[in-house]
């Protein structure tokens, strides 16, 4: 099955009003506002949702939310060292 998308480029809020006017016979797809400009993608049918599923252990679970604690107090503190002018 092949999916047509229309990726538009708009700079201002007029502009993406009257893109998503010109194209309402589409359905709007997502939007991406990127550092190299903001989009509008467009398709005729939304696209298809895909389901992922995970099984994981217990032991692995916990081991795997206390690395993600660590890293959170690390970058935390790295944030704050580097506010402070310490890096």
């Amino acid at each position: 099955m092949i999916i047509l998308e229309i990726r538009i480029q708009y700079v201002s809020q007029e502009d993406r009003d009257s893109i998503i006017a010109q194209h309402s016979d589409k359905i709007l797809l997502a939007e991406e506002n990127l550092i190299d400009g903001n989009y509008l993608i467009f398709g005729d049918e939304p696209r298809p949702v895909q389901k992922v599923y995970t099984q994981v252990d217990e032991e692995e679970f916990n081991k795997i939310q206390f690395e993600n604690e660590v890293n959170k107090q690390a970058i935390a503190e790295l944030t704050l060292l580097i506010s402070m002018g310490g890096m």
